[in-house]
């Protein structure tokens, strides 16, 4: 399978795409809390690989069972166990991928630390295009090295993180450590 990473321009679809994605989850798993549109296909106007990430927060990882595996197998999923995260179920759909499903413990620091970068991008726009430019600069550096590109994200996302805890305080939102 080609691995080769493609950054493309921000596409409506994808939040098109999410829906329909989370009714058949919702078919699937009987017992989950949320389902979430994250990662940069959920930021409006954000440049992006083509996959649509998704996270169901269920209440305990346990809880999902073979037969929604099964089901999700079906449905054109490959189940990856935890792929490198701890706590978290990891599905992926598509060749080229189209599609990342994460299963989570709802409120996570996972599910929340997802979120917070989301929304934070969501709501400062030009924090949004930073990543974006930085996507790009890396993607020229490692197209054919999705840790390499994963890895040069990391101090930039760290970064909005602190800062997104900050403006969630500020707010007053206390479900932020």
């Amino acid at each position: 399978m080609d691995d080769t990473i493609t950054i493309v321009d921000y596409n409506p679809d994808w939040v098109i795409l999410f829906e329909k994605e989370r009714i058949l989850l919702k078919t699937i798993f009987e017992d989950f809390i949320d389902i979430q549109h994250i990662g940069s296909t959920s930021i409006y106007g954000l440049e992006a690989k083509p996959i649509i990430d998704i996270m169901l927060g269920v209440s305990e990882l346990t809880l999902v069972d073979k037969k929604q595996i099964n089901m999700l197998e079906l449905n054109g999923y490959e189940y990856r166990g935890e792929a490198g995260i701890p706590n978290r179920l990891f599905f992926r759909k598509g060749i080229p991928r189209t599609h990342h499903l994460h299963v989570v413990k709802y409120k996570s620091d996972f599910w929340l630390e997802h979120l917070l970068f989301r929304d934070y991008l969501r709501a400062f726009p030009k924090v949004a295009e930073e990543y974006g430019r930085l996507k790009k600069r890396l993607v020229l550096k490692y197209s054919d090295d999705r840790g390499k590109y994963t890895e040069g994200k990391g101090p930039f996302i760290n970064e909005v993180l602190e800062k997104a805890k900050m403006w969630m305080k500020e707010r007053g939102d206390v479900t932020v450590q």
